[in-house]
């Protein structure tokens, strides 16, 4: 493990280990890398959260990329697993379609449990902090507003809203 030692928010005491993306896309800015965890490169070799199973991805979080650039398929990259981060990927809603709309989004506030989103490579809203009475992983330190559910419009063709947010981790 590398620490990471600085004298400002961005920096200070944050830890990372490396990885190699062994999955079958690239592990994107603010995206959690799972520990594959096949009897070969245990340890080492990780793949986006999709690539994986929701109880590897509960159980096997091996950190998040911090870096604007994406760890390629077969590239070696760290990942950041204690301190402050600024871009965690956070999905924020979804849809099956790109006609359908999109729920209420509910508001994110300082404390919230964030879990990993395994279809979205990202993160969602697990619980309220004030409502969980163990010590999360992964916790918001931004706030999000809350949004009232929207209709399909032809310029909006996604079928996730996301943001990059500010979040704690402590994953190790």
């Amino acid at each position: 493990m590398k620490t990471q030692l600085g004298n400002n928010k961005a920096s200070l005491s944050n830890d990372f280990v490396q990885i190699q993306n062994n999955g079958a896309a690239a592990i994107a800015q603010g995206a959690p890398a799972i520990y594959e965890m096949d009897g070969t490169d245990d340890g080492l070799s990780a793949e986006n959260a999709s690539d994986s199973t929701a109880g590897k991805a509960s159980s096997f979080l091996a950190g998040v990329n911090p870096d604007p650039t994406a760890i390629a398929v077969g590239d070696y990259g760290r990942v950041q697993v204690r301190g402050f981060i600024d871009n965690l990927k956070l999905i924020r809603a979804t849809r099956a379609a790109s006609t359908d709309t999109y729920a209420t989004l509910a508001a994110v506030a300082i404390g919230d449990e964030l879990i990993v989103n395994t279809v979205g490579n990202g993160f969602s809203r697990d619980a309220a902090g004030a409502a969980t009475a163990q010590l999360a992983a992964i916790c918001a330190v931004g706030t999000l507003a809350s949004r009232a559910s929207s209709a399909s419009t032809t310029s909006d063709s996604g079928t996730e809203v996301t943001a990059l947010i500010d979040a704690f981790l402590r994953i190790m």
